[in-house]
């Protein structure tokens, strides 16, 4: 065999093994990346969870259902009120959005987790949970498995953009011009 070949068999198979690895790295993260997001995502529900349940509390006292409670503040003519009214709404919107998200996640199996999270993604929960992330290597059965889907995908995804330069060797080295077929 000529040496060309055997050292271009070589840095393919080299570099599909680094595609591999690169790909084993990034997919085993997933799982590490989905435990800091669910944490800091269930962290935010139950502090939110906290405050409405003050305004609930509140609403009781007042002898109405938290919309009445809120509606009174958000329809009063002093614009403070009705400000302030505004911000229990967020504040009780935002809370049953992260709450139905984590509940998405937590009934979500490890196969269709990262799609579900990505799903209901909070932009700004994602990015602290981003900035406080820490790599870790999850031994648990669904980190092994984002780890090989990663490795995997990665690999594929090379030889699929080899194909071109492939096509192209082959075809230098037939007298025709067009890949020979193989034997």
């Amino acid at each position: 065999m000529p040496l060309l070949t055997l050292l271009g068999r070589w840095l393919d198979r080299g570099a599909t093994g680094l595609f591999g690895v690169a790909g084993a790295g990034g997919g085993s993260q997933t799982s590490a990346f989905l435990d800091a997001y669910r944490q800091n995502l269930a962290g935010r529900v139950d502090e939110l969870g906290r405050i409405v349940a003050g305004f609930e509390a509140r609403a009781d006292r007042a002898g109405l259902p938290l919309d009445a409670y809120v509606t009174a503040f958000t329809g009063n003519g002093s614009a403070v009120i009705r400000w302030e009214g505004e911000a229990m709404a967020a504040t009780i919107e935002r809370y049953r959005a992260l709450a139905d998200a984590l509940s998405a996640i937590d009934r979500s199996t490890p196969l269709t987790e990262p799609f579900v999270a990505l799903g209901g993604l909070d932009p700004r929960t994602a990015a602290d949970a981003w900035a406080a992330f820490t790599p870790a290597l999850p031994l648990d059965v669904a980190g092994m498995g984002y780890t090989l889907v990663g490795a995997i995908v990665l690999m594929a995804l090379f030889q699929l953009l080899v194909l071109p330069v492939r096509a192209g060797a082959a075809a230098a080295r037939s007298p025709t011009g067009k890949p020979s077929p193989k034997p």
